[in-house]
This record gives structure tokens, C-alpha cells and sequence, in this order.
């Protein structure tokens, strides 16, 4: 019996000397976030900020390979709609926060029904992102790099 009241005396004594040395410590924290640029968009555009189409066998049968890129309500993520003969499909694509407004942009690809899916950082240089192609009456959509964007934080 005189154990369990060593123990209850012992479980106070130390839980009142951690939250008094808890109370004496104190933090300081700097947090850099990039908040200049809003997450929502207050106008999303109808039209696609980015597009590559080519015609494949006849352009009168409305067949064709490519992507177009829209606008989403939160400002770093876009829908993609890919397009090859009679195939529809959709993807989302997350662009990283650096800082400054998203600027999407498709490029031709190493194949003839291929393209690369990226977009244009600080120093407006073109970062690949994804790449579409299509054969054998499929679409195909390879993430070729992965981009994100750090938060540090300073404890004195």
C-alpha cells in the first residue's frame, strides 16, 4: 500500500514540474509563407489557358490528338481534357506555388502524338511536368518530373 502512495506522490510532483518548465520556456517562430497570391480565383476563364491539337486522318471525322487546359476556381490546379480519335478523358494538374501567378504551357513532344504538359517558373523557364501520347487507341499520361515547395521554420 505505501508503493501505490509513493507512486500518486511521485505522479504529481512530476506533472507539476513539467507544466511549470513548460510555462518558463518560450518560443519564437518565423514562418514564410508565399500569400500573395490568392488559393480561389475570383474569375475562372471559360477558354483554355493552354492547348495543343493536331489533326489525325481526316479533320472531317473530328478526330484529333490533343490536350486543352481550363481553369479551375483554386488557382494552382487545372483541368486538363485530353482528346485522341474517339477517346475523352480528364486529369487534374497541380501546379507548386512560387510565388507568382500559374502560367501553363503544352509544348510538342519527342513523338508525333506526344506532348509535354508544363509550366513556367520565376524566371519564366519552361519546368516539364507531364507528357501525353497516344497509340493503339490509348492515352497515355507520364508524370516525367514532381515539383513542390517547402515551408521552413526558425526556432530562437
Amino acid at each position: 500500500m505505501n508503493y501505490i502512495g509513493l507512486f500518486f506522490v511521485l505522479l504529481i510532483v512530476s506533472c507539476s514540474e513539467n507544466s511549470n518548465q513548460q510555462s518558463k520556456k518560450s518560443f519564437s517562430a518565423v514562418v514564410t509563407t508565399n500569400d500573395t497570391i490568392p488559393v480561389v480565383r475570383i474569375q475562372v476563364r471559360k477558354s483554355p489557358v493552354a492547348s495543343y491539337i493536331i489533326p489525325i486522318n481526316n479533320p472531317l471525322l473530328h478526330q484529333y490528338f490533343g490536350v486543352k487546359v481550363y481553369e479551375t476556381p483554386l488557382t494552382f490546379q487545372f483541368l486538363l481534357k485530353m482528346q485522341y480519335e474517339g477517346l475523352m478523358e480528364t486529369d487534374t494538374l497541380k501546379i507548386p506555388n512560387f510565388g507568382t501567378w500559374p502560367i501553363v504551357q503544352v509544348n510538342e513532344g519527342p513523338q508525333k502524338m506526344s506532348c509535354v504538359i508544363g509550366f513556367l517558373d520565376k524566371q519564366k523557364h519552361f519546368k516539364e511536368y507531364k507528357m501525353l501520347s497516344a497509340g493503339d487507341n490509348k492515352l497515355k499520361l507520364l508524370v516525367l518530373r514532381r515539383y513542390g515547395v517547402g515551408t521552413y521554420r526558425n526556432i530562437k
